[in-house]
């Protein structure tokens, strides 16, 4: 009797997940046991995995302004020998938090801005603030090129003063 109570609720288990019951947010795993489990990527290192395969080809700009992934507006063009990448983060006047998102290849610096609204914030006036966001590189910059994953393009940049 337990072999089959113990056989029903796996068969049932099984089912569940086949269904796709499960939560959106759950983590991969991949290889072997031991192993730790991978993250759902984020939309910006999906799109900054493409970027990386397809880079120089011109990429769509990205629809719409998704706070998760905003275009910034420049950045300054750090020394060959930093490990500091500062660029410009355009947000609201009225957002709790932002920062910029990194991801470093070879060849490539990607970057792209986010934004958190303040839900507690009943108005506010639709205004473009702008900030310097510091970066820590991995390696050092060199002569890599600047790309923006929201626009999929070079960033301009300028020389830090």
């Amino acid at each position: 009797m337990r072999r089959v109570a113990t056989a029903l609720a796996l068969a049932a288990a099984t089912a569940l997940a086949a269904t796709g019951c499960a939560k959106d947010d759950q983590t991969v795993r991949t290889g072997g046991p031991g192993e730790e489990p991978t993250k759902k990527q984020t939309r910006f290192e999906k799109r900054a995995e493409v970027i990386e395969n397809t880079w120089p080809e011109r990429l769509k700009p990205l629809d719409g302004r998704p706070d998760e992934m905003l275009p910034l507006e420049n950045a300054e063009r750090p020394d060959p020998d930093s490990r500091t990448l500062t660029v410009i983060v355009g947000h609201g006047n009225c957002d709790k938090d932002w920062g910029a998102h990194l991801h470093e290849t070879e060849d490539l610096v990607i970057v792209a801005g986010w934004k958190k609204e303040d839900k507690n914030v009943e108005f506010c006036t639709e205004q473009l603030v702008t900030d310097k966001v510091k970066l820590k590189l991995d390696e050092k910059f060199g002569d890599r090129t600047i790309v923006d994953a929201a626009t999929g393009r070079q960033l301009p940049h300028e020389k830090a003063e």
